[in-house]
């Protein structure tokens, strides 16, 4: 069944404010997130939480959030804090990915990650990229020739990663000093790459961030 538009009978608030602790500032990412969605966007994202996930076209589907639970939750805040309230933050997370992907809203999704990925950063928050689910390969390593030949915005991302402390000084530097876009790419995925996955999630996210379209394109490649 599809979701009716809120009836004034349906008068009942969730609670006013953010939750507490780490879902704090996972509810300014919902908010935001939904906050981007058109009507009609929003009507379908309504639907697939409210139907564990089939009224989105996703797979293979999530616990269904009670029908009357969603009605009651009136805007994207209300809609945001019961996502929290009733999943846990990862399974939030995914299914809100999840979500926003089949509705389709791929460019928040995007955002989403890549906000996402410095606050629950691992494989979680992976998984749920397109041409990368299941395969445990993270899309760093995944699209290495792509990134190092045709990435053109190095030098903006790697201004996000230093100011987070991901890379030092010295390493924007060596990177910056590469004589052609190549070497660039290749020394930062070089010196990002031995981080760690922490540090690979923040790059792919940053790369998300200033050229969503590129990202997006690999997958599809």
């Amino acid at each position: 069944h599809l979701l009716s538009p809120p009836s004034p009978l349906h008068t009942r608030h969730l609670d006013s404010g953010p939750p507490r602790g780490m879902s704090g500032p996972l509810f300014r990412c919902f908010s935001d997130a939904l906050d981007g969605l058109s009507a009609a966007q929003l009507r379908r994202f309504r639907n697939g939480l409210a139907e564990g996930g089939s009224g989105a076209g996703s797979a293979p589907g999530w616990d269904p959030v009670p029908l009357g639970r969603v009605e009651d939750a009136t805007d994207t805040q209300d809609l945001a804090r019961l996502i929290l309230s009733f999943y846990p933050e990862r399974e939030a997370v995914k299914i809100v990915l999840e979500l926003l992907e089949g509705i389709p809203e791929r460019r928040g999704a995007e955002r989403l990650r890549a906000k996402v990925a410095v606050l629950l950063p691992g494989d979680e928050v992976q998984s749920v990229e397109r041409g990368v689910s299941g395969t445990g390969v993270h899309p760093l390593d995944l699209y290495h020739r792509a990134i190092v030949s045709r990435f053109h915005s190095a030098l903006p991302v790697m201004d996000g990663l230093l100011s987070d402390g991901t890379l030092t000084g010295e390493q924007y530097e060596e990177v910056r000093a590469g004589a052609t876009r190549a070497e660039r790419n290749r020394a930062l995925l070089a010196i990002v790459g031995a981080k760690g996955r922490r540090a690979k999630d923040r790059l792919w996210g940053e790369m998300q961030l200033e050229d969503g379209a590129f990202t997006s394109g690999l997958a599809d490649q």
